[in-house]
């Protein structure tokens, strides 16, 4: 585990600026936690991509969601529109990556540095960002996803500004809405169970994020009956930039350092904070 570690926790109130995390009752309910697993995804809702270890940029881990499968209009296409999307496998190489899917061959597709500009939206209420498009790609995702699509690459990763609960400065990939999303076993275990069958931590789905603000505060991101003032748990911008996270081996040994639950899908703690805050508005886009 990284000595930095630290700095990519969520913060909470007493939290410094500069990533440290205030209050010995605070570093004391992180020093037992681990690093469980490690996702990213290349394209956005694309199958994940395990990892030992990954660098943390100031808009996301490296690699996760720079790429985005777009309609004709702009308008992200997710799994929550086409379910195939669960089947898109994608290989990082040097310069690009590699597109595979059941019934296609293999794609290569090169960063499309010179290739047309086009303000996208990873959601239709979002507002746009810049991207470039990768032109070859259109004819073999439209064939697999069996409707139009394009696929667009975040060039400059300091486009796409974080729009709630952050600093001028703060920037994201196009992940839903903001550089790391952040969820633990003791909450899925909770959630669990009030389910009929347990599932795992990869088969949950984002929730959307709320319209409005809830009336109260703190939502519970721990093992039951400890909360977190503050921020909610997937609304921490990254403040330490450049250190690496990393998987242990398994073992039911803590790692050292202030390790953390870390996975870069926002799961059952933004589902926790939908039903904190009840039943409210949100695009049926997302």
């Amino acid at each position: 585990m990284h000595a930095n570690f630290h700095g990519a926790t969520v913060l909470s109130d007493g939290a410094k600026a500069d990533g440290h995390v205030g209050g010995p009752g605070v570093r004391a309910r992180l020093v037992d936690m681990r690093i469980a697993a490690l996702h990213t995804y290349p394209v956005k809702g694309c199958h994940r991509l395990h990892h030992g270890e990954v660098r943390v940029e100031p808009w996301g881990l490296t690699g996760d969601r720079r790429w985005i499968v777009i309609d004709p209009d702009g308008v992200g296409i997710t799994q929550r529109i086409v379910a195939a999307l669960s089947l898109l496998r994608v290989t990082p190489a040097r310069g690009g990556i590699v597109l595979n899917a059941p019934g296609m061959s293999a794609l290569g597709v090169a960063e499309p540095v010179d290739g047309p500009k086009e303000d996208i939206r990873v959601f239709r209420h979002k507002p746009p960002a810049p991207a470039r498009l990768a032109e070859p790609a259109a004819p073999w995702l439209s064939a697999f996803l069996q409707r139009p699509a394009r696929l667009a690459w975040q060039a400059d990763p300091t486009g796409r500004p974080v729009r709630n609960n952050a600093l001028p400065d703060d920037r994201v990939s196009f992940a839903d809405g903001y550089p790391l999303l952040l969820a633990n076993e003791a909450s899925l275990e909770a959630l669990n169970g009030w389910m009929d069958e347990p599932l795992p931590m990869t088969r949950h789905t984002s929730v959307p994020q709320p319209s409005a603000a809830p009336r109260k505060w703190p939502v519970s991101i721990g093992p039951p009956g400890t909360t977190s003032a503050g921020r909610s748990t997937d609304e921490a911008a990254i403040s330490s930039a450049g250190m690496v996270l990393s998987q242990p081996p398994s073992s039911t040994t803590p790692s050292t350092g202030l390790a953390r639950s870390v996975s870069s899908i926002a799961i059952a703690a933004r589902l926790r904070h939908s039903i904190a805050v009840g039943r409210t508005w949100v695009s049926p886009i997302e």
